[in-house]
């Protein structure tokens, strides 16, 4: 191979690089140029995320040999802006909110300008063409068209949603001073620990939760502006770290704004409250005497004014709060309910280093993990010997933990190819044919839990029914994945007085920090973990996992930081994998056509294996099992909790004369599984609402009206009536049609008592070209709206991802281990499968927020499958979907 200096044209400057020809052109940019807005993804040329301009022609990165584009002219995402000034594009990507988590953003960014550069007026048809190789497991697709056709056509569309104002006269709660402090306030009340002011005349914010891409932190923001009165630009939003935060657990189950969001409320409006004791005493007024614009107190009788850092000098207040204060009524909003920009999109759209992954230390070493193919593997044989390994390049092994490591990345990344094709791995047996899954599944014992209110007890559980008014059906689905579009990656660093940092993208750093401690045997207070943002995680992914990878060879190299980053195949074949579930519904209807009696049991195994304290010698973590001396892997327990897990949403929402509703839990799995968004939800929403359209057809009804005839929850009831309008929902269009075409609804109160969401979808159905979703419409309730823009981007997002694990994944495995290992092998949904969506939400101003990033996930496959029934005539019973 050529060893001479490759001379490369990078955006607009000349550089020498000195990497071998035949490597590929993505690692010299990121490695030897520090141009860090290409991704590592996929390493296949399948996912986009690593697209640059070549000659003016978008073009992955990944595999491109840099050998081959000497002399080119190429184009990364960092040079689209000139003389600092945003790109037209980048401009559109930020007014349509085209992102959430971002990883993707850079590699659509460089498409959509390659195909502006070959037709600077395409259409919409041509735009998702163009950007069908792209892949977002967010759900960005509409949102990146319609910034393609902002800058293509200069016309500036209506925005996706709509707010509508409910007319059902229900009044939010009323809060008076001195009532219990909401969310994580009423366990952390010190208000130092929430917000302090800066020097610089900022405001600093603290939440123990982090950024996963849903845009909370800018929603956070805005709820601070709001009740502080200060400039939104004035915030800085600091994340979960063990060394700086509070712990408010992971950052999961939509829960940030309930929990977060309502402490930090109650706290700036106490901070406020105090200041302006502070500003009244000095001023020798009444607190209401006083006004604030953008932290400027202000007497207007006297002419008195001093702003709040001049007020506080010492940015602390120094005492806890007591609901002396009372929030803003939402009459008074001016930033809470408006869209405002988030604020970490620009650092995104110009290829910033915004990840984990780009994140570049002094003196880091890098590494790549080697394991079989499946999680557990035991390594029987590495032939080390011959390799022909680059200086400073070792292999580190312990037990069947093993590992690459070494100065260069790009040298690492040839080393370990060479050391994986020497291994030779062993399987556990345990796990069945894939077509036998749920047969294998149904044969286990379960533990079995009768609910009462989305409790499990012991209480005894009745017999099925049966009778010839009975309707029975079951419900699959299969093992599934995260599929985070970013591979896993951890840094840590072990310095000389023995404490170790770690730098994660994991939901929960403080659960992370308990099992580090453990396995390693360190006083926790010894560990510090801080949250970076990662590629959307979507659940529990591999995030926890290579963080443990990363202090295991941080121990090797003291004082130097490790960055481990997981290949893609690390990735789809060692992450805890969403659980298969069989939900078995037995329903009937009385003489007056409501519903009698409801069994249903919902079968399957662990929705939670995050890392956590447990028993000594056991862990959660990966390479722990994997060493020399491993530590056990505990037994998944049945979660008992109040709709959790495999239980979550499985009681219907409807009234039923007789219902059972029963958890049956299994303790052993035959590959991994954990959290996965929604949990249960998916599966035993759409069991439920396709239960409810076969029960509407046995009665002879309309499926909305005979939802609306059991419902008595006025919030849900509105939900469904919006939908209805928006979709048009008349007698001629309820219909089933010959032509293939289906219409469909699906209705859920995420956990029960928190958001409600109902879905629309029309479909068209073709026996040999499968089913092409034409339109969708998402209404929901989840109380009181921050970012409406957000909150649209956030359901529409929910659908793309949702609609993906109903017609398209299938984690494919042998009894030797997983097969799903590329996105050829585990593909989602693409820009030109994404249908037109349509967001309706109904303003509930001043009721408590409910969060919305899981809330309709279930209803989407409820909505798809009932339309695919209504155009195919037979409901389908196994994800994902057939026509």
């Amino acid at each position: 191979m050529a060893t001479d200096p490759i001379e490369l044209i990078v955006n607009g400057e000349h550089h020498l690089v000195s990497s071998r020809s035949d490597t590929p052109l993505l690692e010299v940019l990121r490695s030897e140029l520090g141009l860090l807005g290409a991704k590592h993804a996929c390493g296949a040329e399948q996912c986009g995320a690593c697209k640059v301009l070549v000659d003016g022609q978008d073009h992955p990165s990944c595999c491109q040999p840099v050998g081959e584009v000497t002399g080119c002219s190429i184009q990364t995402v960092e040079g689209l802006a000139e003389d600092g000034r945003l790109d037209p594009l980048q401009e559109a990507f930020i007014a349509e909110t085209a992102t959430q988590c971002g990883y993707c953003v850079p590699g659509f960014l460089m498409t959509a300008k390659g195909l502006l550069h070959r037709n600077p007026n395409p259409s919409e048809e041509e735009i998702r063409e163009a950007i069908n190789r792209n892949l977002c497991r967010c759900g960005i697709h509409n949102r990146v068209v319609r910034a393609l056709q902002r800058v293509a056509f200069g016309t500036e569309a209506e925005p996706i949603y709509r707010m509508v104002s409910p007319d059902d006269g229900l009044e939010p709660p009323s809060q008076e001073p001195g009532a219990p402090l909401p969310g994580s306030l009423a366990h952390h009340p010190d208000l130092d620990n929430w917000i302090r002011l800066r020097p610089d005349r900022g405001v600093d914010v603290f939440t123990g939760k982090v950024e996963l891409g849903q845009g909370i932190t800018t929603s956070l923001s805005q709820v601070v502006a709001e009740e502080l009165d200060v400039d939104i630009a004035r915030i800085r939003i600091h994340t979960a770290d063990t060394a700086t935060s509070l712990d408010e657990g992971s950052t999961a189950g939509s829960m940030s704004m309930e929990m977060s969001g309502g402490a930090l409320r109650q706290a700036a409006a106490e901070f406020r409250y105090q200041l302006l004791a502070i500003a009244a005493e000095e001023f020798e007024c009444d607190q209401e005497d006083l006004e604030v614009s953008d932290g400027m107190v202000q007497h207007p009788a006297s002419g008195a004014g001093k702003d709040y850092w001049d007020l506080l000098p010492e940015g602390r207040l120094g005492m806890a709060a007591t609901g002396v204060a009372v929030p803003k009524p939402p009459v008074a909003y001016s930033v809470v309910g408006q869209s405002v920009t988030r604020v970490d999109m620009e650092s995104k759209v110009r290829g910033e280093p915004a990840f984990l992954q780009d994140m570049v230390l002094p003196n880091m070493l890098h590494a790549r993990m080697v394991r079989g193919p499946v999680a557990q593997a035991s390594l029987e044989r590495v032939d080390t010997t011959g390799l022909n390994l680059p200086d400073g390049v070792r292999v580190v092994r312990d037990g069947s933990f093993l590992a690459v490591l070494g100065e260069n990345e790009i040298d690492i990344l040839r080393a370990r190819e060479q050391v994986a094709a020497r291994c030779s791995w062993h399987t556990p047996d345990r796990l069945p044919d894939q077509q036998d899954l749920y047969c294998w599944m149904n044969a286990q014992e379960s533990q079995d839990f009768l609910l009462r209110d989305g409790q499990p007890t012991s209480d005894p559980i009745p017999e099925p029914p049966e009778g010839d008014g009975v309707i029975h059906r079951t419900f699959h689905r299969p093992y599934q994945m995260h599929a985070a579009p970013g591979p896993s990656c951890a840094i840590a660093q072990l310095d000389e007085a023995g404490k170790l940092t770690v730098w994660s993208h994991s939901q929960g750093v403080f659960s992370l920090r308990e099992a580090l401690a453990q396995v390693l045997d360190k006083p926790k207070a010894e560990i510090r973990v801080t949250h970076v943002p990662g590629p959307g995680c979507y659940g529990h992914n591999g995030a926890d996992d290579v963080a443990l990878d990363a202090c295991l060879l941080a121990l090797e190299t003291l004082g130097r930081p490790v960055r481990v980053q997981w290949m893609r195949e690390d990735e789809f074949v060692q992450e805890p994998l969403g659980t298969p579930m069989v939900v078995d519904i037995q329903a009937a209807l009385n003489t007056e056509k409501r519903l009698d009696v409801w069994h249903q049991s919902s079968l399957g195994h662990t929705h939670s294996s995050r890392p956590r304290v447990t028993p000594p010698g056991e862990t959660m973590l990966l390479a722990a099992w994997e060493r020399a001396h491993p530590m056990g892997r505990p037994l998944p327990q049945p979660m008992m909790g109040q709709n959790v897990g495999l239980h979550r949403n499985a009681e219907p929402g409807y009234r039923i004369a007789r219902s059972a509703i029963v958890k049956r839990f299994l303790a052993k799995s035959g590959l991994r599984t954990s959290s996965m968004r929604s949990l249960g939800a998916l599966v035993n929403v759409w069991a439920i609402e396709s239960m409810m359209d076969e029960l509407a057809r046995e009665a002879r009804m309309d499926p909305l009206e005979f939802r609306l005839q059991h419902l008595e929850d006025p919030r849900g009831r509105k939900v469904l009536e919006v939908l209805g309008e928006a979709m048009n929902w008349n007698a001629s269009s309820r219909k089933g049609a010959a032509d293939g075409k289906g219409r469909g609804i699906g209705y859920g109160r995420y956990k029960g008592d928190k958001s409600l969401v109902a879905v629309g979808v029309d479909l068209a159905v073709d026996i040999a070209t499968g089913v092409t979703l034409e339109e969708a419409h998402i209404v929901a309730d989840t109380g009181q709206v921050i970012n409406p823009d957000g909150l649209s981007a956030q359901l529409e997002g929910a659908f793309v991802q949702a609609a993906s694990l109903t017609l398209l994944e299938e984690v494919k495995f042998t009894r030797k281990g997983v097969a799903s290992t590329d996105w050829d092998t585990y593909p989602i949904l693409r820009a030109v499968q994404v249908p037109a969506i349509h967001t309706h939400l109904i303003r509930r101003d001043g009721f408590p927020v409910l969060g919305a990033g899981e809330a309709a996930i279930g209803p989407v496959p409820a909505a798809i499958g009932n339309a695919l029934a209504r155009a195919r005539g037979k409901h389908p019973n196994l994800l994902p979907l057939q026509p």
